[in-house]
């Protein structure tokens, strides 16, 4: 079973948008494309979805990660309860954490944020700024030039962030007793979201 969770990776980008129609290649369903509905854009492509929203003059710029599979679901779950064990001292009295565990959790980059690099976020940004410039005859290529785009930073970036997700965990297991990760394991996250429900995260890196 695909669960969805989006985990937005926000970058702000200057400038103005232009007065040109908006491409209109409508992704059919689960498909790759681009749509527009009521000034907010979004790009699919590659399991990556870009949404483009123009907030005061700025270009805002925002990337989710779609279906997600539910075995990295649950470790995103297990991770955020890691996270809670770094810094909670209930989590920690309940598991009998040490003072020198809690030091190594908090060594880790106990993050759930998908970030875009923000090179590819601007690279982006700028293909889809010259589909919506191009002239009629013009669109469809540079259309095709930006989905294209979009599955190559995904396949990367998704790759990406999936190793560092499993590098985190067994970073953690390595740290904790195999009783404390069993029982982090089995124990939902206070607060973790539902699924398809929608994680923000910090701005890119």
């Amino acid at each position: 079973m695909m669960r969805m969770m989006l985990l937005a990776a926000v970058v702000a980008l200057a400038g103005h948008a232009t007065a040109a129609a908006a491409p209109a290649t409508a992704p059919a369903a689960g498909g790759d494309g681009i749509a527009r509905d009521e000034g907010v854009v979004q790009v699919t492509a590659g399991g990556l979805r870009m949404t483009i929203r123009e907030v005061d003059e700025t270009w805002r710029t925002s990337f989710s990660v779609l279906d997600l599979p539910a075995d990295e679901w649950r470790q995103r779950m297990v991770l955020m309860r890691v996270r809670q064990l770094a810094n909670s001292e209930d989590a920690q009295g309940g598991l009998g954490v040490t003072e020198a565990q809690v030091a190594g959790l908090a060594k880790l980059k106990l993050d759930l944020s998908f970030v875009v690099p923000p090179k590819d976020a601007e690279a982006l940004t700028g293909l889809y700024r010259a589909c919506d410039r191009a002239v009629a005859t013009d669109r469809p290529a540079a259309e095709r030039a930006l989905l294209d785009a979009m599955r190559e930073v995904g396949t990367r970036t998704v790759a990406a962030d999936r190793a560092r997700l499993a590098d985190t965990l067994a970073m953690a297991r390595a740290i904790l007793t195999p009783a404390q990760f069993e029982k982090v394991s089995r124990t939902p996250a206070v607060g973790a979201p539902p699924a398809a429900a929608e994680a923000a995260s910090r701005p890119g890196e």
